[in-house]
């Protein structure tokens, strides 16, 4: 039995250590909150605007959008299938300097782990895209039209906004431009490029500049008209800069477009287990891309995702081990741009 000065002191010792482990389980405990509450941190949101193609109706989500690009699709008649997907015109545009590889060598996907991080606070997010019109084939002393989409993904205003568009005089002139709010403007023209400046642009909104040009009638057949415009904008906190997605073109004799951008598929077709293999160079650099699949029983979602790299490339591997034969269409839909890609591809 011991005696009360000595139980007095055995806790007076053992209190600080007692201390000293109810601490350490606590800092342990908050540690493991912590490390699950990072590893089930959402994904970044998607945008909810619809293309704003003529051919696809507005919808309220990303979701709603594929699935009526994808019905668009499958109602077109073989005339009326887009002119992306002519074979022709296709070997045409990735014959261009951009592609990295001859077009018959393929990109192999490259496999990215990607942590996604909340945008700073109290800055303003712009993003661009460049959509032409026509999109595939331009007429040669024709009208080309580039509109420029702009939205404000950040969560403050933007002081303003300057958009760079390069050009050639020897290709084309500028003729013109409108706008979807009277205080943007053309700030500067000169022989190699155009700039737009736009007003203070608010958090979550949406604005629109055209700018036409004069096609050189003189220019011969195939012909390739590169764009890419740059921007960089001004905020509370510095401002930023970055590209928009590549919008090449043909020169040609008559017009052509299409609502949807350019993607290839390799093999074209093969049977049940092939890997098909898909190329995009059409997006926002570094945005991210979600897939779907067209399947000849409706449109599904798939668990693949993509992410363009710093030139807005894409790639996607599909392996058809559980598909049956039949003709499918694989989507691809940039999260910023909300532009479409659509190669069709037929398991045998």
């Amino acid at each position: 039995m011991f005696s009360d000065d000595h139980r007095d002191v055995t806790q007076r010792c053992c209190l600080p250590l007692m201390v000293l482990l109810a601490v350490a389980a606590l800092v342990l405990v908050l540690a493991d909150r912590g490390v699950r509450a990072q590893a089930t941190m959402p994904p970044p949101p998607m945008s909810t605007a619809a293309p704003d193609f003529a051919a696809i109706p507005d919808t309220a989500t990303i979701t709603e959008t594929i699935e009526a690009a994808l019905a668009a699709f499958e109602r077109a008649t073989p005339d009326q299938q887009p002119v992306a997907l002519d074979q022709a015109a296709i070997e045409q545009i990735v014959a261009s300097p951009c592609r990295p590889l001859n077009q018959q060598t393929f990109i192999p996907c490259v496999r990215r782990t990607v942590s996604y991080e909340p945008p700073p606070i109290r800055r303003a997010d712009l993003s661009l895209t460049v959509w032409p019109t026509p999109s595939i084939r331009v007429a040669r002393g024709g009208t080309l039209a580039y509109e420029l989409r702009l939205t404000n993904y950040g969560t403050r205003q933007a002081h303003s906004a300057v958009v760079t568009l390069p050009y050639t005089t020897q290709q084309m002139i500028v003729t013109g431009s409108k706008f979807s709010r009277p205080d943007d403007w053309v700030s500067e023209v000169t022989s190699s490029y155009v700039a737009v400046t736009f007003a203070p642009f608010a958090a979550g909104e949406y604005r629109t500049a055209t700018i036409f040009f004069r096609v050189n009638d003189g220019l011969p057949n195939d012909t390739v008209i590169n764009m890419r415009a740059a921007y960089r904008w001004s905020d509370d906190v510095g401002g930023g800069e970055w590209r928009s997605n590549w919008a090449p073109l043909l020169v040609g004799g008559g017009n052509d477009s299409a609502p949807w951008v350019w993607m290839e598929v390799q093999p074209l077709s093969g049977v049940v287990g092939t890997t098909f293999h898909f190329y995009t160079d059409r997006f926002i650099p570094r945005e991210n891309i979600t897939v779907w699949l067209n399947t000849p029983r409706g449109t599904q979602p798939t668990t693949l995702r993509a992410i363009a790299d710093e030139y807005g490339r894409a790639c996607v591997d599909l392996k058809s081990t559980y598909l049956r034969p039949g003709t499918y269409s694989l989507v691809l839909n940039g999260t910023r741009s909300n532009l479409t890609a659509i190669a069709r591809f037929y398991v045998l």
